[in-house]
Order: structure tokens, then sequence, then C-alpha cells
């Protein structure tokens, strides 16, 4: 997902998570308007908490794909985050 690249914005995006634990969080900054980054949360309400959570994050202005049936990206996307190219 991304998130905006300004003081704030992560905290924004905690108060929507809520007190949901936190698995993994990946970060790269990408320019100076948008932040890419690969989030995991542990969820104990199942599918219902991960539509609520999903829907939260789309209704705060977050563009979200959701990768948890996706075992390929999770395994490889954690090192692709973000970033330009060097020369870029």
């Amino acid at each position: 997902m991304t998130i905006p690249e300004r003081q704030g914005a992560f905290f924004e995006f905690c108060n929507i998570i809520g007190g949901r634990a936190v698995t993994e969080f990946n970060y790269r900054y990408n320019d100076d308007d948008l932040a890419n980054i690969f989030v995991g949360v542990r969820l104990v309400g199942g599918q219902d908490e991960l539509d609520s959570i999903i829907s939260d994050l789309r209704t705060g202005g977050y563009p979200v794909a959701d990768l948890s049936d996706d075992e390929m990206a999770k395994l490889h996307i954690r090192y692709m985050i973000g970033g330009k190219h060097l020369n870029s």
C-alpha cells in the first residue's frame, strides 16, 4: 500500500490499524509525495477483521492490495518494496 510522504501520515495509519499487533512493516522512500509500505497485521477475528481493516484503510484514502493468499508475493515483495532505481 502507499501512504503520503508527510509528517503525521504514519501516525494516521497507526490510528486506523488501532491496537492490532503489526507483525511486519517494511518502508522505503519512493518520492516526495508517496511512500510504499508492506504491512503484516495479526488477526484474531479472521476474514471479517481483515475485511474491516481493508475497508477502514480504503475509507481513509489508503490504496490497499491484499496479498494474504499470494504466497509468491509474500516470499518476495518484502524485498522489493518501494524505492527508486539509483539512476532515477
